[in-house]
């Protein structure tokens, strides 16, 4: 059982997953294989939770990559 800060925590981050189309998407395919209670829930939490543009992870992680080697020293 966590206690309400860890509960707190992993709800932020298990909410913030479902901006993501693809997740949402994984969801549907992964939601008859839990509980009807547990699979309310986080349909509930899907209901709620806008959706936003997909962001191009690697564009976002070249960029900043160099943004990071920028600031060292040579």
């Amino acid at each position: 059982m966590l206690n309400d800060e860890a509960f707190a925590a992993f709800l932020n981050g298990f909410v913030a997953a479902f901006h993501a189309p693809s997740i949402r998407v994984m969801w549907k395919w992964q939601r008859p294989f839990h509980a009807a209670e547990f699979a309310a829930f986080v349909d509930a939490l899907v209901e709620k939770t806008p959706l936003v543009k997909p962001v191009d992870l690697a564009a976002q992680w070249d960029a900043d990559l160099v943004a990071e080697e920028a600031r060292v020293t040579r």
